[in-house]
């Protein structure tokens, strides 16, 4: 009975060591790819919880130099996802008034 239990508890840690494992390679392949979608519902399933998925113990147990390289590539995304939004916004001032609009400085040589 001892056996059977130590033998299930062990089961379990593989079992949990395999998920954060699991999380981990996602966690990284979402970033490196750039993968949008994977990536927010990674942190939705942290956000969750009923989901075993913990972001706190993905990023401790990365060395420093996938640490670096996710910041990087995540200041990179955001850069570069930023600069698209930007560039696509217009700027509709057709709601503004006359009397809203900025004023121009007055030029004392005319």
């Amino acid at each position: 009975s001892e056996l059977v239990t130590k033998c299930k508890m062990e089961e379990n840690m593989k079992e949990v060591n395999t998920k954060e494992v699991s999380t981990k390679e996602e966690f990284i392949t979402a970033i490196e790819e750039g993968n949008c979608n994977s990536f927010i519902q990674l942190l939705d399933n942290h956000s969750s919880r009923r989901s075993p998925v913990n972001l706190e113990e993905v990023l401790v147990e990365l060395s420093t130099t996938q640490l670096d390289n996710v910041w990087q590539k995540l200041h990179q995304w955001t850069v570069s996802n930023l600069t698209t939004l930007l560039a696509n916004t217009t700027h509709d001032t057709s709601h503004i008034s006359a009397s809203q609009e900025p004023q121009q400085p007055v030029d004392p040589e005319v």
